[in-house]
């Protein structure tokens, strides 16, 4: 270790990046305002510090929450039973329970909802959830802040109409942001009429697609919202979201039109249909995240290739209607009522809830044919009866029908299929021939222990019709970690550097194993995520920078604002019992930093480049250039005279080192200080001659003002009775004479150096 190690009760106090703050305003227990910050072992009550030892953070794209706090801080009652892994919370007349390493939320010993992110326990102990999830679980809407920083628990209010002053209104058909890099615009963005296409921007507020946009069309490509997302305008050709990251998508028109939201490699889809969109028409194509339904009487279809993970239909959404295209496919539907209608021709993985039965038996109805019985008797009137055809099941398939999975990690999922697609009976019942090795619940395997086992599917309306997919448990790896040190680079103070670390531990997305980095006060520390999106480990993870290990090499960067030797420490721990597995040490060499500040030195346009980071004294610096493309390209244009770049120089009058236009790159070495290096501005004429004769003229190549070059000698020119006697600024003579062949000296001066013959006679 080295000396100036800071405490580790300091750990990245300062490495806040954006704060999140959890809001929960709640009728029951009065207007009560608790609030959970990033980074402080602590929340608030109405503005008076309550102590605690858990932190929100982000995980899988969920923001995480401590239950215990939260749930007390409303009034709730948390009981905690260790035998059984298991966290009950009690609140007025509904109970919620959570079990550790589950994805199933129950809720008055109902399956409520099987969330995409299990129940953990992060040290020193603490139970956590997705704070949506348990929002969901409370019946209180739930919205992102992203401009306060706050996830809002709002009982009683509308987050279909937010109260927003918008910093961009976009209210003219066009196309806005940049084409490449991101643009980001602090506060809430209104578009506000159709044929609006977004792009390449980064909204920290609120996005709303106003009720203005009618049934028009609006295009949002690659955007980031941090905020949540409004739709009240659009129609059946309407919403086309491609690329980007987006929080929740809340949908309610108004207009009576069904609103079509197509989606193409977007991230974080969630779209909801609060109780106050009731009677809404949406259609849905693309990839989607989350479809949490509210509101009553709604009508959802989806359309052409599309996904969806999990769909969710709260009590609260009566009579509504679901249709899935032949091509959706649904990982999880949860309904918790009976009234909907749903037609399913899709896949669908997974059906729970309350109202589970009323789903299955419509997906398993079949109109069938009916058969006339024949005529009684020869004639005069009789009719026939008809009879309902059974169909018979002629197979099952599972899809996979062989499965690795790791002890403690994962659960994988089986898909079953009853041949054929009209069966009467299209249930299925599964079954593992080693429960102590794996076990299955609707298609659903759970990995308990290393070793083999047989998941079988079995026909319901034939027993023997059956399917089978062999499973492998494998042991959970050992968990360590190596680092290669020469990828740890020398950090100036201030500047961000990458580094890698190859780390080894459980690769079943980092449920069981997690690796805490400890750091300096003030620094800063990022990952890489698979999107290719940097994230800060204490903006994404509880205090103390903790991060999910995975088996592979990982790109990280950092920063530090004090100049020494530091040490970035790692632990491992094992997230559900918060035991200490290994650790290590990552020495870094932080040294000061400086910083290269360009002049344009006299330039009339464009601007001059700019070199935010920071280079240790002896680093090697990449010099940045003039820009290519208008309007940052810089020119300089004095008295009537053009001037080009022409590279760079350490004084403004150019008797310093100088980088010259030449080489592709150009280098520099850092001293111990801050660098200011200024345009060299030159410019240039071309030599032009004129004779008297027919045909007598030429151009010659630019000359740079200032340099010597050679007259043309007149060589060839000729004129009857005369010989050429020299050149001259002027026709007449009048002006500077120069021997034919001189060698001088390229006066300044604007346009081309023109030159003119002065003949005398034989």
């Amino acid at each position: 270790m080295h000396e100036n190690k800071q405490p580790q009760c300091q750990i990245f106090r300062c490495l806040l990046g954006v704060l999140l703050v959890i809001t929960l305003t709640v009728s029951s227990v009065g207007a009560t305002t608790v609030a959970f910050t990033m980074g402080e072992a602590g929340y608030t009550v109405d503005g008076i510090w309550q102590a605690s030892d858990a932190v929100p953070y982000i995980q899988q794209g969920r923001t995480m929450v401590p239950v215990r706090f939260v749930a007390e801080a409303l009034g709730a009652d948390v009981h905690w039973d260790a035998n059984a892994r298991r966290v009950t919370v009690d609140k007025g007349s509904d109970q919620i329970v959570l079990e550790i390493g589950s994805r199933n939320l129950m809720k008055n010993d109902e399956l409520f909802m099987v969330m995409d992110t299990e129940t953990v326990i992060v040290p020193p102990g603490r139970t956590m959830i997705p704070v949506s999830r348990l929002a969901a679980a409370l019946d209180i809407p739930y919205q992102w802040d992203a401009a306060g920083g706050r996830a809002l628990f709002m009982p009683g209010a509308s987050v279909n109409q937010p109260a927003l002053e918008a910093v961009k209104v976009f209210d003219t058909p066009g196309v806005y942001g940049p084409e490449t890099g991101i643009e980001a615009i602090e506060g809430n963005v209104v578009v506000a009429s159709t044929g609006v296409t977004l792009q390449n921007y980064e909204i920290t507020g609120e996005l709303v697609i106003d009720e203005r946009v009618g049934d028009g069309t609006v295009t949002l490509n690659q955007l980031r919202v941090w905020g949540s997302t409004h739709i009240h305008g659009g129609g059946a050709e309407s919403i086309h979201i491609n690329g980007g990251q987006y929080w929740q998508v809340y949908v309610k028109t108004g207009n009576g039109e069904a609103v079509r939201i197509v989606a193409v490699d977007a991230h974080g889809l969630e779209i909801i249909l609060a109780e106050d969109a009731a009677g809404q028409e949406l259609i849905l194509e693309g990839s989607f995240d989350l479809l949490m339904v509210e509101a009553a009487g709604v009508i959802i279809t989806t359309a052409g290739d599309t996904s969806i993970s999990d769909i969710v239909v709260t009590a609260s959404a009566a009579e509504g209607s679901l249709t899935l295209s032949p091509q959706t496919r649904v990982e999880k539907l949860m309904v918790n009522n009976d009234t909907l209608t749903m037609t399913a021709t899709g896949n669908i993985g997974t059906v729970e809830g309350t109202g589970k039965e009323a789903v299955e038996q419509q997906r398993n109805q079949t109109t069938a044919p009916t058969t006339a019985a024949p005529a009684v008797g020869g004639g005069g009137g009789g009719g026939g009866t008809g009879q309902v055809e059974t169909i018979a099941v002629s197979g099952v398939q599972v899809s996979p029908n062989t499965l690795s999975l790791v002890a403690g990690g994962v659960s994988g999922t089986l898909t079953a299929t009853v041949a054929p697609a009209n069966a009467s009976n299209k249930g299925v019942l599964w079954s593992t021939s080693d429960a102590g090795v794996a076990t299955v619940a609707n298609g659903v395997v759970t990995p308990v222990a290393p070793g083999s086992a047989a998941i079988t599917a079995t026909a319901s309306g034939d027993g023997t019709k059956k399917a089978v997919c062999n499973v492998t448990v494998a042991p959970a790896p050992t968990v360590g970690m190596t680092v290669d040190a020469a990828t740890v680079p020398i950090f100036p103070v201030g500047d961000t550097r990458e580094f890698e670390l190859s780390m080894v531990g459980n690769d079943d997305t980092g449920k069981a194993t997690y690796a805490m980095f400890t750091m300096p006060l003030g620094s800063m520390l990022e990952f890489k995520h698979s999107s290719g999106d940097w994230i800060q480990i204490l903006q994404r993870f509880p205090a103390s920078g903790s991060f999910p290990v995975a088996n592979d090499t990982t790109l990280f960067r950092a920063s530090f604002q004090q100049a020494g030797n530091h040490d970035i420490e790692v632990t491992f721990y094992d997230a559900q019992s918060t035991e200490v597995m290994a650790s290590t040490t990552i020495p870094a060499e932080v040294r000061p930093g400086y910083q290269v500040f360009y002049d344009g030195n006299g330039n009339t346009a464009g601007t001059p480049p700019v070199d935010q980071g920071k280079y240790y004294e002896g680093e090697t610096v990449r010099l940045r250039w003039n820009a290519v493309t208008e309007p940052e390209r810089m020119k300089k244009v004095d008295g009537g005279v053009t001037y080009s770049f022409s590279g760079w120089n350490r004084a403004a009058d150019g008797s310093g080192e100088a980088w010259l236009t030449g080489p592709a790159y150009h280098y520099m070495t850092m001293g111990n200080s801050d660098v200011t290096l200024y345009a060299v501005w030159k410019s240039f004429r071309s030599p032009r001659y004129y004779g008297t004769e027919p045909g007598q003229s030429r151009l010659e190549s630019f000359v740079e003002v200032g340099t010597a070059f050679t007259l043309f000698d007149g060589d060839g020119w000729t004129k009857a009775g005369f010989t050429l006697k020299e050149w001259n600024t002027q026709s007449d003579g009048s002006g500077t004479p120069y021997q034919l062949g001189e060698t001088i000296t390229m006066p300044a001066g604007a346009g081309e150096f023109i030159l003119r013959a002065i003949w005398e006679p034989e």
